[in-house]
């Protein structure tokens, strides 16, 4: 199933990278509500960027998602890939037959989860 997928022709890629440089020069600033997941003070300025930068916290973050990235792209690039996606296609072949029913199922579970649990933010004036 993925086998067939990751085969792409050269125009394809090539519009896959133009169309991610296009969207990277089309972007613009970002809006966040970050009082929805987090207690925050709206009148409080934000970090300047050097505070963020010098965050050991900030760099351990990101080294690990470059560590697993590379672990990872080294994995399936290896002789052991093609078997990883096989087995990885028989594994979850029944999902896929029945993706509508699995979305439902932990869309639903979800929302039991946050009712049973009870005090969480859906939007800043709706709580459950």
């Amino acid at each position: 199933m993925l086998q067939a997928y990751n085969r792409k022709s050269p125009f394809q890629k090539t519009a896959a990278i133009g169309l991610a440089v296009a969207t990277l020069l089309a972007a613009t600033t970002a809006e966040a509500h970050v009082k929805w997941f987090a207690p925050y003070i709206v009148g409080s300025p934000p970090q300047p960027l050097a505070t963020v930068l010098q965050n050991i916290w900030f760099w351990m973050g990101l080294a690990l998602v470059v560590v697993f990235f590379v672990l990872a792209r080294a994995l399936e690039t290896s002789r052991f890939g093609g078997p990883i996606y096989d087995m990885l296609d028989r594994a979850t072949g029944p999902l896929w037959l029945r993706i509508d029913d699995y979305i439902r199922v932990v869309v639903g579970a979800f929302f039991v989860a946050i009712f049973a649990v009870g005090g969480v933010y859906l939007t800043p004036d709706l709580r459950t």
